[in-house]
């Protein structure tokens, strides 16, 4: 279970997180063809100005980039080992965590005090993002995305 404690200190408040927890949860490596299947650009249905996503796993290394109407809004790059590392999400700077669990890749981005948990899956033939804000309004969204382009093939 994910416990997240909130803490006054010199009056911000600070975030802590049981990454036990992610771990036990991360031990369940994402299988090489489930997630390939993840990997290429797609379009959220029904967007317009269009929204896509790309996924492009090199290695343990996955980068996701979101583009609206022609803009990049998010560019993150990461080890899928549960290192954190850094990204840009809407022009603000983000410190990001992804990881496998199971079929679906798993990332979570922490933006001051804000924190948010994106899981990424396949539904069909299409994919499934689904974004939590846990620390924030508490809102949940989920959108529905169409592949515009595979991966390319490994040799």
């Amino acid at each position: 279970m994910l416990h997240l404690h909130r803490t006054a200190c010199l009056g911000r408040t600070v975030i802590r997180m049981n990454f036990l927890t992610i771990v036990l949860f991360a031990s369940t490596a994402l299988a090489d063809d489930a997630g390939e299947k993840l990997m290429g650009t797609w379009q959220v249905e029904g967007s317009n100005p269009p929204e896509t996503w790309t996924l492009v796993r090199k290695g343990d290394v996955q980068t996701i980039v979101r583009t609206e109407a022609g803009n990049v809004t998010l560019n993150l790059k990461c080890k899928l080992t549960l290192a954190a590392c850094r990204g840009i999400d809407s022009g603000r700077p983000a410190k990001v965590t992804m990881y496998a669990s199971g079929s679906a890749l798993v990332h979570w981005e922490l933006q001051n005090t804000n924190l948010i948990i994106r899981r990424f899956a396949l539904d069909g033939q299409a994919l499934t993002i689904e974004a939590r804000d846990v620390t924030g309004q508490g809102k949940s969204r989920a959108l529905r995305l169409i592949r515009r382009f595979q991966a390319a093939a490994k040799p």
